[in-house]
């Protein structure tokens, strides 16, 4: 079976997808990284919360993507963008996608911004991701990636079936 492995920005749809979807996996982080993390929160509850972290987490969680892109029935697998997840891939020479928002788009900080608020991010997590945007940007054109780039009207789903056939 092929496997499609894409990093996905924070937003594009990948939970929603996987959902949806058997032949997809979300490889969230959270679950790794916080020892008190429970998928029943919604975000607004989550951080209400104190957050522990995991000791080890993303040796963990990198094991585990390992482990489902060698052994897992998936055809599609989001997994984190991350600075070490990404030079990751590279060191295991594992093909990847990225997919994120065009940074280049009119408007699209505020329709982030509003996406964001809505689904229960805080203010703070929210300038973190939106300033990362950027930096992802910059590495998928440094390190010439395969990279997805979705407008305000788009969203994973609607590339991988329409525009891409992986779905």
């Amino acid at each position: 079976m092929e496997k499609h492995i894409i990093a996905g920005f924070a937003g594009i749809g990948k939970t929603t997808l996987a959902r949806k979807n058997k032949d997809v996996i979300d490889m969230e982080i959270r679950n790794y990284k916080y020892a008190n993390w429970n998928p029943d929160y919604d975000l607004h509850k989550w951080y209400k919360k104190e957050h522990i972290i995991n000791d080890n987490y993303l040796e963990k969680y990198l094991e585990a993507v390992k482990d489902e892109i060698e052994n897992g029935n998936h055809k599609i697998v989001f997994i984190w963008v991350y600075d070490d997840v990404l030079e990751w891939l590279q060191s295991q020479n594992i093909e990847y996608t990225m997919a994120f928002w065009d940074i280049n788009q009119e408007g699209i900080q505020d329709f982030l911004q509003e996406r964001y608020t809505k689904r229960g991010n805080p203010q703070s997590w929210i300038d973190r991701v939106l300033a990362y945007l950027n930096e992802i940007y910059k590495y998928a054109e440094k390190n010439n990636v395969d990279s997805i780039i979705l407008k305000k009207n788009e969203n994973i789903e609607q590339i991988l079936k329409e525009k891409l056939k992986w779905l």
